[in-house]
């Protein structure tokens, strides 16, 4: 996991971009929507759509849940995009972004029963890379096209 306290700067062709209301409710049809598009590019099997809407569902609950703490006037911007390189997902939350020592250490043995801090530990495991952007109000997954060596 990287943190940059920089703005992301937008990569790749977007293949889909969206902005929504901070409403648990919106969250089902944007996964739904972003993972359709994966499939119907041929970017992940059926078996991998699984695991990646698993990151889907944790980056945007986190933006609405924890960064624009769960305020129905805030949105989330979601922005799937592929390049040479790699597809991935941009989501970018209204909130104060979030220090990095904040997210626990998955080495704690109380980890496992904490309430929060577990789902950016599970992006970090599916995506093949995490980066944080804008004091952690922009978090960009990526998954590679082609193995790396």
């Amino acid at each position: 996991m990287k943190f940059h306290s920089e703005d992301l700067t937008p990569r790749g062709e977007t293949l889909i971009e969206k902005t929504v209301v901070s409403d648990l409710a919106a969250k089902t049809p944007l996964i739904v929507c972003l993972s359709s598009k994966l499939i119907e590019l041929d970017l992940v099997d059926q078996a991998t759509r699984d695991k990646v809407e698993t990151c889907f569902e944790e980056v945007i609950n986190n933006a609405m849940v924890h960064g624009n703490e769960s305020d129905s006037q805030r949105s989330v911007y979601a922005r799937l995009f592929r390049d040479d390189e790699c597809w991935g997902v941009q989501v970018t939350d209204e909130g104060a972004g979030f220090s990095p020592d904040r997210i626990p250490d998955p080495e704690d043995p109380e980890f496992p029963w904490m309430e929060h801090g577990r789902g950016v530990h599970m992006m970090h495991l599916i995506a093949d890379d995490v980066e944080f952007f804008s004091g952690g109000r922009t978090v960009l997954l990526t998954w590679n096209l082609v193995e790396q060596c």
